[in-house]
């Protein structure tokens, strides 16, 4: 079972700043009022592992931050392995890092690449 880490977020939606969720091991819940957020750190997540087509992530482009809109998820495998993924969708890029006890190493920026490794891990 992979376990998520962290999710970083910055002009995706409501969250037009940086904004971290530091995910704890277990269940995790995400709790709030209508229209805070729950559901847009949901897609952020979904975002971040599936291909996501130009018209599919433009409403999630932030209209208060038209300058960035990047996601970070760092997750580890069930192999103890820990990764982590960087969505950049306004420049239509994405990195796949591996991070070890030594340091990180880029694995893939091709997009093809990176969905083997996360419909594997996933």
């Amino acid at each position: 079972m992979v376990e998520l880490i962290k999710l970083e977020i910055e002009g995706f939606g409501k969250f037009a700043k940086k904004y971290t969720i530091n995910f704890k091991n277990g269940i995790n819940f995400i709790t709030g009022l209508n229209e805070t957020g729950k559901s847009t750190i949901l897609e952020a997540i979904l975002a971040s592992l599936f291909k996501y087509t130009n018209t599919r992530i433009e409403p999630f482009f932030c209209w208060t931050n038209e300058d960035v809109c990047k996601l970070t998820l760092t997750y580890k495998t069930d192999k103890g392995e820990t990764f982590q993924i960087i969505s950049d969708f306004k420049n239509a890029k994405k990195r796949l890092l591996k991070i070890t006890k030594s340091g990180t190493s880029e694995i893939s920026t091709t997009i093809n690449t990176i969905y083997q490794y996360t419909k594997e891990h996933f």
